[in-house]
């Protein structure tokens, strides 16, 4: 199994923000996707080390073409509403 996944489960996205992870998990929630946010962060440990930091949203793997969808739509609406695409 890949390095950040756990088995039956699908990262949908990647982020350094776990405040953008949770507001895309509670946007797939709301769309009926169930999602996970898994983070390996040391909160009392502060480093900068290359995908150390990185925050995942999870999804069931036979909900994963459905979630990209809804955070490709989530993205999109950030770009309108003044969010940073990148960061959805």
């Amino acid at each position: 199994m890949a390095e950040g996944q756990i088995e039956g489960w699908e990262v949908v996205m990647e982020t350094n923000s776990e405040i953008t992870a949770e507001l895309a998990k509670a946007y797939l929630l709301d769309s009926g996707i169930t999602a996970e946010v898994f983070s390996q962060r040391d909160h009392a440990l502060r480093v900068n080390l290359p995908n150390a930091q990185l925050v995942r949203v999870l999804v069931h793997r036979e909900n994963l073409d459905e979630a990209k969808a809804l955070i490709d739509e989530l993205g999109r609406q950030g770009a309108d509403g003044g969010a940073e695409e990148s960061e959805l």
